[in-house]
């Protein structure tokens, strides 16, 4: 059987839906992966607060004069905590739970803002 028909008999039941472990498994990974991003933001977070703690308690008066102690964050608020969200991607800069940075080869001659960028040149793009 050729790799495809066999990709496909292992993840698609005879009806012709998923079968119940390929979704597990999917989920699984989907929830592994999200576990190592969030812990990755976290431990960044622990760093910041404990490198500078005047950052936290600003963030933490933005937090009490928007929204309260009544109730949680929510997305319409966004808009309305500005540092917390300059801190949230200071905190994905700092400890990017990505790797984005990976090496690039130049396939051919390139210019960029006036600097010239040899064919066969390594580039590592700059996550900030």
């Amino acid at each position: 059987m050729d790799t495809l028909g066999s990709a496909h008999s292992r993840h698609y039941n005879s009806r012709g839906g998923y079968r119940e472990d390929s979704i597990f498994l999917a989920v699984v990974s989907k929830f592994i992966c999200d576990q190592r991003q969030t812990h990755s933001v976290l431990r960044t977070f622990f760093l910041v607060a404990a490198l500078h703690p005047h950052v936290v308690r600003r963030a933490q008066g933005e937090l009490d004069r928007i929204v309260g102690v009544e109730r949680l964050p929510q997305l319409s608020d966004q808009e309305d905590l500005p540092y917390i969200s300059a801190l949230i991607k200071e905190l994905l800069r700092w400890g990017c739970p990505a790797p984005i940075g990976v090496p690039k080869r130049v396939m051919e001659d390139n210019i960029y803002k006036g600097y010239f960028i040899p064919a066969g040149a390594t580039i590592i793009e700059n996550i900030w």
